[in-house]
């Protein structure tokens, strides 16, 4: 299953912001290609979450985080999912 949302820098940094975390500037960098099968470097500058004195790519943890949440929202291990898997399982002979 594939879900698709985008989520804005702005919005990302509102969402660690309002759970009390500090959010900075955070430089970053990837190689991109480049011509004669070179590579270069390439900076960028992403909202970071700092923890513990360091800093984090923001996008990256709300990736995970938000990937986790929907997991459990969609798929949550309980008694009504239980059912939900034995009608399933019950249908498919």
């Amino acid at each position: 299953m594939l879900l698709k949302i985008h989520f804005n820098d702005d919005e990302i940094t509102r969402f660690f912001e309002e759970n009390g975390f500090k959010v900075v500037d955070f430089t970053t960098g990837h190689f991109r290609s480049a011509y004669h099968n070179r590579s270069e470097w390439v900076e960028t500058t992403v909202p970071g979450v700092v923890v513990n004195g360091r800093t984090y790519e923001a996008s990256r943890i709300f990736e995970q985080v938000a990937e986790q949440r929907v997991k459990r929202m969609v798929a949550p291990a309980n008694l009504e999912t239980k059912r939900a898997i034995e009608k399933a399982i019950k249908n498919q002979k």
